[in-house]
């Protein structure tokens, strides 16, 4: 019931690690500010691995290092919070916030958000 009631109401707010191997501050800063920025669009790891200035495996090591989840994780996770956020609004259909979020569709959001969560945004908007 415990775990339920948090996966629920809860939003997941990442743990920054300290880490001497990580990314330095500055660069993780600007790595999830561009991901933040850019969550409906599709996100290459070539592309989040530019905007610092490093090849796309160093990033991928570093950013593990430093987040503790490898960046797709990370970005799957953010924008299932977005979609959260976004299925607060019930006029809204279900198909747009998927897109929105960056989604490929409904379906890839439903099963992505119900790995997360442990239910479908419908379920989740309906306990709102």
């Amino acid at each position: 019931m415990g775990i339920h009631l948090l996966r629920q109401y809860c939003e997941v707010i990442p743990k920054i690690r300290q880490s001497a191997a990580g990314l330095a501050p500055h660069k993780l800063a600007t790595v999830l500010d561009y991901i933040q920025a850019r969550l409906s669009q599709d996100l290459s790891l070539t592309a989040i691995a530019a905007e610092i200035g490093v090849s796309r495996c160093h990033f991928a090591t570093q950013f593990r290092q430093a987040m503790g989840l490898a960046p797709h994780q990370y970005v799957s996770q953010q924008r299932v919070e977005k979609a959260k956020r976004a299925l607060r609004s019930p006029q809204r259909s279900i198909a747009d916030i998927a897109l929105e979020c960056g989604f490929s569709n409904q379906s890839h959001l439903t099963k992505v958000f119900k790995k997360q969560t442990g239910t479908t945004p419908k379920a989740y908007r309906e306990r709102l």
